[in-house]
């Protein structure tokens, strides 16, 4: 099930929350800069490196977030939801999952929804985030729950943070929360993850890139709170024996 379209769809509500989805010590479980020699500058994204769906992406030079190349996409003479998607590794996948991507929009566009960064688990639709002339929607499974106003012209991060032990999606931009929605139905993995063009009416002039994807696997809070107190026992040790830490 693919992303829900919502240019003709904007409805009131805002769910604000403070916070970060960043965290040092999650694992990787799929990620990728568009770089060479992996990909290919001037060709379509859809058919590189396991990209597929055909979202009209083209990977490029002139604008990117690090590195050398980046994907871009028009708003010119486009119509629908070209959305492109990669599949996500099932191995080393946890209850938590962090999916993170920065995005870069030229204008608010009036004509155009840009799919900045979409989940699902095969067959069910998880959660997106859309940026509608320079309003940007976090979407759970049916509704919007967060929103705010974003920047053009700039490059921003985006996260959606999937918890499957309780079923909420939580969206951030630049480290702070956007809002909290429901996994309905019940989820347990990612399977694909994608951006692109949410929905378009054919007039756009705007352009959007996307750059350094990643997917990673969140240690639960029980975990790291663990991993902090064999950290704070291990010094109180070598304190004891009179050894600094560097």
């Amino acid at each position: 099930m693919r992303a829900v379209t919502v240019l003709a769809a904007v409805v009131a509500g805002v769910v604000m929350a403070s916070g970060g989805g960043g965290n040092a010590l999650a694992d990787v479980v799929y990620s990728t800069g568009f770089e060479p020699p992996a990909y290919t500058a001037g060709g379509l994204l859809s058919g590189q490196d396991g990209w597929f769906n055909n979202g009209g992406g083209v990977v490029e030079t002139t604008t990117v977030f690090s590195g050398v190349q980046a994907v871009g996409y028009t708003a010119e003479g486009v119509f629908g939801q070209p959305v492109d998607y990669h599949a996500v590794p099932t191995s080393g996948q946890g209850s938590v999952m962090r999916a993170s991507v920065e995005f870069f929009f030229s204008a608010a566009d009036p004509q155009v929804a840009w799919e900045v960064l979409a989940a699902d688990d095969g067959s069910i639709f998880l959660a997106q985030i859309v940026v509608f002339n320079g309003t940007l929607l976090l979407w759970d499974s049916s509704s919007i729950v967060g929103r705010a106003r974003v920047t053009a012209g700039v490059w921003h991060n985006y996260e959606l943070v999937f918890d499957f032990a309780t079923d909420i999606v939580t969206g951030y931009l630049d480290g702070g929360s956007l809002g909290t929605g429901s996994l309905d139905p019940a989820a347990t993995s990612l399977t694909d993850v994608g951006f692109g063009i949410n929905d378009a009416l054919g007039a756009g002039t705007s352009q959007a890139f996307a750059d350094d994807l990643s997917v990673e696997a969140v240690p639960e809070p029980s975990s790291l709170a663990l991993v902090g107190a064999s950290l704070v026992g291990l010094g109180a040790i070598r304190r004891r024996k009179g050894v600094r830490l560097s």
